[in-house]
């Protein structure tokens, strides 16, 4: 029985672990990593949501998703792998969930709004003008990071 008890708190830790917020390290890491660092200007955000019903949720609960579609005009250029400079005009494209209630994990990516100005952690899509974010909740900052 003893037994039995401490194999449950001990699943019960890591499970707690598995969901909890990532370590500011881990965004530290992210944004060490991130191709592109630049500081942009929110011209315009297109937005969809929809809602999903897992099973994880209660009877009542839900998650929304909102997938975010934003057109900004780089600020700065902090860094670019890709060649960014100030004044191009970029999209960004990511989604936002809000979980249901009770649940713990990773932050999610924050939703722009037109006329916001951030520091973004992103990388570019291929060769379109489209990027994403890397640095996942931590993609958008009001100040640079680390200053």
């Amino acid at each position: 029985m003893i037994r039995r008890c401490i194999t449950v708190a001990i699943l019960l830790i890591v499970a707690a672990a598995v969901l909890a917020d990532l370590s500011p390290d881990v965004y530290k890491n992210l944004h060490k990593k991130s191709p592109e660092i630049l500081e942009i200007r929110v011209l315009s955000v297109d937005m969809h949501r929809h809602f999903a019903k897992p099973s994880s949720c209660s009877f009542f609960d839900f998650e929304v998703i909102r997938r975010a579609k934003v057109e900004a005009r780089v600020v700065r250029v902090v860094r670019s792998a890709s060649g960014v400079h100030a004044g191009d005009v970029i999209e960004i494209e990511y989604s936002s969930i809000r979980r249901c209630s009770g649940w713990n994990g990773p932050r999610s990516i924050p939703l722009l709004r037109s006329g916001d100005q951030r520091y973004a952690f992103l990388a570019r899509r291929g060769r379109s003008n489209v990027f994403d974010p890397v640095a996942r909740g931590a993609t958008f900052s009001v100040g640079m990071p680390g200053t």
